[in-house]
């Protein structure tokens, strides 16, 4: 718990301290459906920083970072989701996100110790450069419950955040010298499946890029 606690104001004096994220602009809205996954357009590792910070959810991760020092430490807390070589992403996702939504539910609890934590995924499986957004995977839909979807993007005057062919390390040091970084958090509406988009995961992640698509204005 205590770990927990120190995430977020760690993650967001990592952010201010390193790498010259100034702001973080959100505008979160309450919905009457819950839900437990979060989904999001995906433009670099200073995206899962931020959703980590504002959501501490767990994330998709594989099996070796569960053991890594510090890092599976963390992860362990935030209750990723491991993925063992040679499993099914889209069975293991689709046991976790159920098994999500049957401990809030059922139990009507709103996040006690005992509850799996939100779970953010990026469903593109690829980091794009802002402009554009790549079609996204079916895994996180096959369950066919409600998802929350989140746009990010990084309003910028002369270097873009978003790490695409970029070498990690020019990314990291351009990102470090431009003087002020900005980033926007929109959360859109929380998107219940119809009967159709749960017999066809394809349509669901169809919908929920159209929402994300709008906010971020993107084609």
């Amino acid at each position: 718990k205590l770990l927990l606690r120190a995430i977020s104001p760690l993650i967001r004096a990592a952010l201010f301290c390193c790498l010259g994220v100034y702001y973080i602009e959100q505008s979160k809205r309450e919905d009457e459906t819950p839900a437990y996954v979060i989904v999001s357009n995906h433009t670099g590792y200073i995206d899962i920083l931020i959703l980590c910070a504002v959501y501490r959810g767990g994330f998709v991760a594989k099996g070796s970072v569960k053991n890594a020092r510090l890092v599976g430490t963390i992860a362990r807390a935030l209750q990723c989701l491991f993925v063992i070589e040679g499993a099914s992403l889209t069975q293991t996702l689709k046991t976790r996100i159920v098994s999500t939504y049957d401990c809030h539910l059922k139990k009507g609890c709103s996040g006690c110790p005992t509850c799996f934590r939100n779970i953010v995924i990026f469903p593109e499986g690829t980091t794009t450069n802002g402009y554009a957004m790549v079609p996204m995977r079916t895994g996180v839909f096959v369950p066919g419950l409600p998802v929350k979807p989140v746009a990010i993007r990084f309003p910028h005057r002369h270097f873009n955040l978003s790490w695409e062919t970029i070498y990690l390390k020019e990314h990291i040091w351009r990102t470090m010298t431009q003087f002020r970084n900005y980033a926007e958090l929109v959360e859109c509406p929380t998107y219940v499946p119809t009967e159709e988009d749960i017999r066809n995961p394809r349509e669901f992640a169809e919908h929920v890029q159209e929402s994300l698509n709008k906010v971020l204005d993107l084609p």
